[in-house]
């Protein structure tokens, strides 16, 4: 019975992987045909602008809709601390322990990202005043960072505070007062996502590019399946693609022939 059933499920496996690679290789072969007749591509288009299906904050969406409502009143608190933070390009730091960070700094005359860096060591005070911060404003960030449950903030084009770090990135609580950029076009991509009219999330990291953009295919474009096309190219799609085309229908001429 068991050999039986092993033997059943590897030929059904073998059979699908059959089925699909017979139709994945006539779908590349009905292409080349076609375009080769100076026609687009009916199964491969290469205009075509694929969507991801599921947003990168799909599943911490939760997590941080509950610590919004959670931690609302501390997370106010930093942005309200935030504003007073000096005008650098950029701005990033993380919260390591103690006085130990990781930061990432750029400003008029210079660029510096280093983890750990104590910011209360006295060969970085330099560097400190470069930035326009002191030890005392670092401190009371780490505090009110830390009462609000994240890890992080970030000035640049607007102001983000970090919440967690997963997927080779950061997810972010993006507020929308201070942000530089048009929220409308911020919010077509699957990286940033409405939490409410003041706050957005967002990730940002190495995990998913910045080319995570939602399908912008034009308006009547065909956006059918696989699969839908093939059931539509052997019903209805088959009279102009099949019927009408030289290269399937050998009772029609070719352009240029004679008898």
């Amino acid at each position: 019975m068991g050999c039986t059933y092993n033997f059943g499920k590897a030929l059904l496996i073998f059979i699908t992987i059959f089925v699909f690679l017979v139709f994945f290789m006539g779908a590349f072969v009905f292409d080349f045909i076609i375009v080769m007749n100076g026609k687009k591509p009916y199964f491969f288009d290469p205009e075509k602008i694929e969507a991801y299906d599921e947003p990168m904050l799909e599943d911490v969406f939760d997590d941080l809709l509950e610590n919004y409502n959670e931690y609302t009143a501390a997370i106010k608190s930093v942005e309200r601390e935030m504003n007073f933070l000096p005008d650098n390009q950029k701005l990033s730091v993380e919260f390591i322990e103690g006085s130990k960070i990781a930061i990432s700094a750029s400003y008029r005359g210079g660029y510096k990202m280093q983890s750990p860096f104590d910011y209360k060591a006295e060969e970085n005070q330099e560097f400190m005043m470069k930035l326009g911060l002191s030890p005392d404003v670092l401190d009371k960030l780490r505090r009110k960072v830390a009462a609000a449950n994240c890890i992080s903030f970030e000035k640049e084009k607007g102001l983000r505070l970090g919440f967690r770090d997963d997927n080779d990135g950061t997810y972010h609580y993006r507020f929308t007062s201070h942000s530089t950029e048009d929220i409308n076009t911020l919010l077509d991509s699957c990286l940033i996502q409405r939490l409410n009219d003041h706050v957005l999330i967002e990730y940002t990291g190495y995990g998913r590019g910045p080319d995570c953009i939602k399908s912008k295919n034009p308006e009547g474009y065909d956006d059918r399946s696989f699969a839908r096309k093939w059931i539509d190219l052997l019903t209805k799609d088959s009279k102009d693609l099949i019927k009408n085309n030289p290269d399937f229908n050998p009772t029609i001429k070719k352009k240029g022939t004679t008898n």
